[in-house]
């Protein structure tokens, strides 16, 4: 059983999933209260076979649903159905335009948090392309976005940054991603 992503194009979200909620006589079952990094709610059907968690990532600019569980199909359907979405078709054309720092980093976030649980070369290679980008706020942006799905193919990638990046404090950060995504993702020794 996987999980699905949907990342939301607007930042009005919040009091509509908690209205979807409500109508869907979802179970609201966790919660962290705002903070400065983010926000997170969490409800299951009432059969307890499906979860739905709402994160509001602050540090990232985006609003995704994870959905997880027997119903996610047609419960990502009604959620796409009554909100404006983005498709990872739309990210990656997106990504494919994206140029200036602002907009690179923008788009591999959202990439990220969209992303298929299983490995998907198309989007690995917009990771590549943005490992690459001049600027080392897009490759730190890139770093991050690794986390969201963890995949071990980010291995490689994320050892040339350490190995040959210009900048000390990329370096710096690709190992801390590295480090914690082996210890906590890949259950490799560090």
């Amino acid at each position: 059983m996987g999980d699905l992503r949907i990342v939301f194009k607007g930042a009005d979200t919040n009091y509509k999933m908690d209205l979807l909620a409500w109508q869907q006589n979802w179970e609201f079952y966790d919660f962290q209260p705002k903070n400065e990094m983010r926000m997170y709610k969490a409800w299951r059907t009432r059969d307890g076979e499906t979860t739905i968690q709402y994160m509001e990532d602050y540090y990232a600019c985006i609003h995704y649903l994870t959905i997880v569980g027997k119903d996610g199909d047609e419960i990502a359907q009604k959620i796409r159905s009554t909100f404006d979405s983005y498709t990872l078709d739309e990210l990656l054309g997106r990504a494919a335009l994206a140029r200036d720092k602002r907009e690179c980093i923008g788009v591999i976030i959202a990439l990220a948090a969209a992303s298929p649980k299983l490995f998907e070369p198309e989007i690995f290679s917009v990771f590549e392309r943005m490992f690459s980008h001049e600027s080392p706020e897009v490759r730190e942006a890139t770093c991050f976005a690794t986390t969201y799905r963890a995949w071990p193919e980010f291995k490689k990638p994320l050892e040339r940054l350490i190995e040959n990046d210009p900048d000390l404090e990329m370096r710096e950060y690709a190992q801390a991603t590295l480090r914690s995504l082996m210890k906590h993702c890949w259950q490799e020794q560090v």
